[in-house]
Parts: structure tokens; sequence; C-alpha cells
């Protein structure tokens, strides 16, 4: 640009210095999230801690961070960078939400988790900050959706919510919740719809923003986009954790062996209404008075019937619990194994292992990224590979060893209901030994060994 004639720059013969460049708070955001995606993906790939083990926490809050970026950049309120309060608020009660999906997993036995790291206070920091990522990532999907006019034309009739449907959908909530809880192995699906029903009744006699006053004024747009987000998250909870070296892994009956990383790809069909149930769960806490609400210009009612002391010092005492519960009982039941480390493995003697660790293998990932050739090399690369093989681990592989099953070949060639029964013989007190689990290991060694003999 020229400078105007007669200015003084113009008849001093000098250009106006251009001003300084900016960045704003969103931009840096951005920047550094995806900095960190780009260091912390290849750096994963190549086994660098700790990014193999808690990748996915360094993709899920750079997902997040860019989410509020750009809800920042088209002008929308955001949490993380406007409203620190409420991104905090649904941190703390995603990791109680989840934390009470972890108790009643403790019955259905759907899912367990491998390779955790095995000092506890690391351990259950990153697994609280794992957990908190799962509201603020289906919300800040759905309000990009809405801030994008995703779904805005949709409307739908007007839904009639009188007593009796309310009644209803309570009786059916109580209904979706026993039956997975008295019948695990069939009633399992119900539980991802349960606390949706039981909770949206009450969100609805409150009087404030809710699914069901949207649906009775005709409007479905926040509900398809929840649903979508839901879906949306699903994707990217498999995909970062398939990638990561702790990881959870799925022992889902009656949806088949067919997956899409390490969910059976029927099992997606469970985020959708677990996204309606993280809105459901987060608007009654908005209720309790004890979450920070998430609409800018509609405050959620606090429903007066709860005294001050229940809802400033009772609920979160309660929800406290619930947290340390279920990481005493994942701990005990869910975390099937531990950080691999080359010193547990039975198959390497001291002198070995002495060696190994002088020269910087500590871990058994590092064991099978390292050593490739050698006759006692072998025996150490099929030792580890039994190991981290679905989340054997180094205690259980060490067990199935002293059994003669020293490879996935071997493990292929067992019956299951046998291997489990020899193995709680001779670990009777190890509670990590599951039934659904040593399905899951032989099934997925017998398809692993069809497919190296077919290449």
């Amino acid at each position: 640009m020229t400078p105007a004639r007669g200015s003084l720059p113009s008849l001093l013969g000098v250009s106006p210095r251009r001003p300084p460049l900016q960045f704003s708070a969103s931009t840096m955001l951005i920047a550094a999230a995806c900095v960190v995606l780009t260091v912390a993906t290849p750096l994963m790939l190549r086994g660098v801690e700790p990014f193999a083990t808690w990748y996915y926490l360094f993709a899920w809050y750079s997902y997040i961070a860019l989410l509020d970026a750009f809800l920042v950049k088209r002008g929308e309120p955001g949490f993380l960078l406007r409203r620190p309060r409420v991104f905090l608020s649904m941190c703390a009660w995603s990791a109680v939400f989840w934390f009470a999906f972890e108790l009643v997993n403790l019955r259905l036995r759907n899912w367990y988790y491998a390779y955790l790291p095995d000092s506890l206070p690391v351990r259950w920091s990153g697994t609280f900050l794992a957990f908190a990522t799962v509201l603020p990532g289906i919300f800040g999907t759905a309000t990009v959706l809405g801030s994008l006019k995703a779904f805005d034309g949709a409307r739908s009739r007007s839904l009639r919510i009188g007593p009796a449907v309310l009644r209803g959908m309570t009786m059916a909530g109580w209904l979706f919740l026993s039956l997975p809880l008295l019948f695990p192995k069939t009633f399992f699906p119900l539980v991802w719809g349960a606390t949706a029903l039981l909770v949206a009744p009450r969100n609805y006699r409150s009087g404030g923003p809710c699914l069901l006053r949207d649906l009775e004024r005709g409007d479905p747009r926040r509900l398809l986009r929840l649903l979508a987000s839901g879906f949306a998250c699903g994707l990217l909870w498999e995909a970062w954790n398939f990638a990561a070296r702790a990881k959870w892994i799925y022992t889902v009956p009656l949806v088949g062996d067919w997956r899409l990383f390490e969910m059976p790809v029927l099992g997606f069909l469970g985020f959708p209404p677990f996204a309606l149930e993280c809105d459901e769960l987060y608007r009654a806490a908005c209720r309790w008075g004890v979450a920070v609400a998430l609409e800018v210009h509609e405050p959620v009612p606090v429903t007066r019937r709860f005294g001050i002391v229940v809802r400033r010092i009772a609920i979160p005492i309660a929800a406290t619990a619930v947290c340390v519960v279920a990481l005493l009982g994942m701990d005990r039941y869910t975390v099937a194994s531990f950080t691999p480390r080359v010193r547990d493995l039975g198959v390497i003697s001291r002198a070995e292992i002495a060696e190994l660790e002088g020269v910087g293998v500590t871990n058994v990932f590092d064991l099978v990224r390292g050593f490739a050739a050698g006759k006692s090399e072998r025996a150490w690369i099929e030792g580890a590979r039994l190991a981290l093989f679905r989340g054997i681990g180094t205690d259980a592989a060490n067990a199935l060893a002293s059994l003669g099953i020293a490879t996935i070949v071997d493990l292929a060639h067992q019956n299951a209901a046998n291997l489990y029964g020899r193995l709680r013989t001779l670990r009777p007190w190890d509670e990590r030994l599951r039934p659904e689990r040593v399905r899951r290991w032989v099934r997925d060694a017998r398809s692993l060994s069809a497919r190296e003999r077919r290449t």
C-alpha cells in the first residue's frame, strides 16, 4: 500500500512501518495442537516414551484444543480459551461418568486394559486424564457441528410428553439397567441407553434445557448433532486407542469377530446413544448445582429440594468415592497387564537380562523391536511376542510357558475352556485371569496363525 499523498511519511520519502505480526490465542492454540500431533505420532510409531504409552492423551487433548480454537475463530464462545470453568467442569464430570461405567463393566466384562504403567500414581493420574476427555470431545464436536449449521434444516413432529411418557421412560431405564446386570452376556447392549432413559425425565421436569424439551418443540437438531458427535468421537477413540501401547481390548460377546481397530463393527452402534447419555448426565449435574452450565445465555435451574449440604458436599464426596472404588476395581479385575518389563519375562536368564538392560533394553516392546536374529534371541522374541499378544503380559505369559505354551502358535492349538481351568489351578489368586480373556487370546491366536500360514 502506498502512503497517502501529502502524508508525513510521503514527504520524508519513507514508507510507513508495517504493524507487527500478531497472533491470537486461538492461532497459537491451533499451532500448539498441530505441533503436538505432528511430534507425538511419529514418536509413538517409533516406540518413544511417553508418546508410545500415552499417545491417546496427546491425540485427544490436541483434538479438543483444535475444536476450541476453531469455535473461537468463528466467534463462538468455545470452552477451553474463553470459558475455562466450563471446560474444567466437563473434564471432572467426564471422568466421574466414565468411572461409573467402569464399575458397571466389572459385571459386564466387555473390555479390559493392557500394558498400563506399573507405577500406581502414574497409572491413576493418566487414567483420570484419559477419562476426562470424554465430555469435552463429545460436546466440542457437537458444538462445532452446530457452528457449521449441520442438521440446521432438520425438523420433526412435536413430541407430546406427558406424565405417562415420562413414567414409561423411567421404567424402561430401570429395565435397561437391571437386565445387563442380571444377564450380562445377553443384555449388555442395553446399558448404553439406561442412564439417558432414567435421567431425561427428571431433566425435563426441572424446566431447564434438555433433549426432551427440544423434541417437544419439534427441534431434533441438538439430538442429531450429539448422535453424529458420538459416532465421530467413537471412531477417534478406537483409532487412537489402537495405535497406543496402553490400550483397551474388547471381549464383547455375540457381535462377531469383524473389527474396526479393536472394536467389533456392531459395537460402534453404541457410541451415538452414549453421547445422549453424556448430555443428560451432565445436565443433571448442572441441575444439582455441581457443574457449570454449557449454555451461555440459558442457565440451568437448580432443583430446590437438594439442600446446599447435599449439593456442595455429599455429591462431590460420592463422585470421588466412585472414582477411587472404580480405580481399585480396575486395578484388580479390569487391568489385565502392566508395562511388560524384560526382567519379568521368564524365558530370559538373569545374566541375559543384565546384558540387555546394560544396552538400554528394559521393556518387552524394545526387545521385539531391537532383536531379530540368533537362536537364543529367537526364543526371546517368541516369548516376547506372546507377552505382547492381546494384552497377555509377562505374568500370564510366564504362566502359559510353565504349561508348555511358549508361542502364539502353541496358544492357537489350545482349548480355551480347558486352558482357563489349567491357568486358574496354577494361579488361583490371580483375578486378572478371566475366561472371556482366555477365549479372546485363543481365538485371535488362531486367526493370526491362519493369516501367517496363508502368507
